[in-house]
């Protein structure tokens, strides 16, 4: 279960009562603090090469780091505070930060207090949504932000291709080598 998902449901079920709000958000901001370090030493640890080796999801990985590499480099501590709320870095931000050389302690000083605003407007979101609505009407609310989102993502990406830009970006990797 994704961490937003398991936040948000954690905060729907404190918001109804069933859950300590403070607990599930020391929880969630140990958890995601302890995670983000360990992609963090590994990265460190194995440098670029944690997203060319070959592998599964081996293009994937490359397009993390060749899209990822230019936003740390320009943004640095920004990448590391804002990581979680950009899709491409949100999975593999601390691991890119620590293969790209950033020292620990900026990335802690950094990723700290972002994770502390990525779990507290998480579960937050859910508390509030839970007291308002109870558990299953939280769930369908949960539901159409979530379809609201997808539907958002894939709009952006589509008018981006169809303002002229290459057809490459609304294909894979594999059918653009062809």
């Amino acid at each position: 279960m994704p961490g937003a998902t398991a936040l948000l449901a954690a905060g729907v079920l404190a918001g109804d009562g069933k859950l300590n709000i403070v607990a599930v958000c020391l929880l969630g901001f140990v958890s995601t603090v302890a995670g983000a370090n360990l992609a963090f030493a590994v990265g460190s640890k194995v440098g670029p090469q944690a997203f060319t080796r070959p592998g599964p999801f081996v293009r994937h990985r490359e397009a993390a780091l060749r899209k990822g590499t230019p936003i740390v480099q320009r943004f640095g501590w920004l990448a590391a505070f804002a990581s979680r709320f950009v899709p491409v870095l949100k999975e593999c931000g601390a691991l890119l930060v620590g293969a790209l050389g950033m020292t620990w302690r900026e990335f802690l000083l950094w990723n700290t207090p972002g994770g502390l605003a990525w779990v507290l407007s998480h579960a937050l979101l859910g508390y509030y949504l839970g007291r308002a609505y109870g558990v299953s009407g939280s769930v369908v609310a949960i539901a159409i932000i979530d379809l609201a989102v997808v539907a958002l993502a894939v709009t952006v990406r589509y008018l981006r291709a169809a303002r002229g830009g290459p057809r490459s970006r609304l294909l894979p990797a594999a059918e653009q080598e062809e």
